[in-house]
């Protein structure tokens, strides 16, 4: 369904570009937030997953990686620092997302509930 949605969005777009009107470039995505990551590092924690731990990790990982290239391209700033210039600019200003509690609590719960088959001890 997901899928047919995309591709009338494209097919309209190209319409709209091959005649001859103005092209104007579509909305960007909407940036991942806290939510988003928290609900997949969740969705992993609980899936019986052998590498469970492993995914979550590298879903952690993303995040840190979105927020490193954020800031990047940002120039450090962050959106409190953001003023624009009024011409949809700001949907542009991405600003990543730091991990909160229920984050680090996910990812824990991940490697609680990996299933290696190895059994650790300390």
């Amino acid at each position: 369904r997901m899928i047919d949605r995309c591709k009338k969005y494209i097919i309209a777009f190209e319409k709209v570009a091959t005649d001859g009107t103005d092209m104007k470039l579509p909305p960007p995505p909407p940036e991942p937030s806290i939510i988003t990551y928290n609900s997949v590092i969740h969705a992993i924690s609980k899936s019986g997953a052998n590498d469970a731990g492993h995914l979550a990790e590298e879903v952690f990982s993303l995040m840190e990686n979105w927020k490193n290239e954020c800031e990047e391209r940002n120039g450090g700033s962050d959106c409190a620092d953001y003023k624009g210039n009024g011409d949809n600019d700001q949907s542009n200003f991405y600003i990543g997302v730091l991990p909160n509690v229920r984050t680090l609590a996910c990812l824990l719960n991940a490697w609680a509930n990996t299933n290696s088959g190895r059994q650790s001890t300390f």
